[in-house]
């Protein structure tokens, strides 16, 4: 089951919703085969529909700022190259290198 809280920041004109995500009471980022699908961005937020293990199942569609969305991907890296094998492709080592340096 996917759990989303959001919350807002900010005054009336400028407010941002921030939006925690939680799968089975974990963090998204530690959860497989999660598929967030871009739908539409406008200015600094996304929206993004969710399907857990690329399913139509438990399927929502959420707006939350871009930082977050980067911020998601780059742990699904990281976490990603740790079940590599020691055999990686250069294309895999570039994607770790630019993520450390963001």
């Amino acid at each position: 089951m996917i759990q989303a809280r959001s919350s807002w920041s900010g005054d009336q004109e400028s407010r941002q919703p921030t939006v925690a995500l939680q799968i089975h009471n974990k963090p998204v980022e530690f959860a497989n085969k999660i598929w967030l699908h871009v739908i539409a961005a406008r200015e600094k937020n996304v929206c993004v529909r969710i399907r857990k293990g690329g399913g139509s199942l438990d399927e929502r569609e959420l707006l939350m700022p871009l930082l977050f969305l980067k911020q998601f991907f780059l742990r699904a890296i990281l976490l990603e190259e740790r079940d590599v094998s020691a055999d990686k492709t250069s294309e895999q080592r570039a994607l770790l290198v630019e993520s450390r340096r963001l």
